[in-house]
């Protein structure tokens, strides 16, 4: 089995309100378009990408730069998911209960899993 690349990207800086809520930034769309830039030498035979705005838009710009022909593969198991938390860095009122990041961990697992 040859060697497999594994690149992993976060989206870009997005909006958390305003007329586009969860969509890229000017800096974000800047950013995307480097990252494009910067993967025109890699020969990208799959992208899986969440199913979130601003990973959708970041994606897209991305794979502009590179001429990527084939379909995205867009899921919900790449979204918002938090496996772990350094929980003395964080107030009363922004901790996870176990449930949660029981959750999460098992979405995250699955994700490896199904992707990598």
């Amino acid at each position: 089995m040859g060697k497999k690349t594994i690149l992993l990207v976060r989206h870009g800086q997005y909006s958390k309100a305003g007329v586009r809520p969860e969509r890229l930034t000017a800096l974000g769309r800047k950013q995307a378009n480097l990252i494009g830039k910067r993967l025109k030498e890699y020969k990208i035979s799959k992208v899986v990408v969440s199913s979130m705005p601003r990973a959708l838009e970041t994606a897209e710009i991305i794979l502009s730069n590179i001429n990527y022909k084939k379909k995205n593969q867009v899921t919900e198991l790449l979204r918002e998911c938090r496996p772990h938390f350094h929980l003395s860095r964080m107030t009363e009122e922004k901790k996870i209960n176990k449930r949660d990041m029981d959750l999460n961990t098992k979405t995250l697992n699955k994700a490896f899993e199904c992707f990598f």
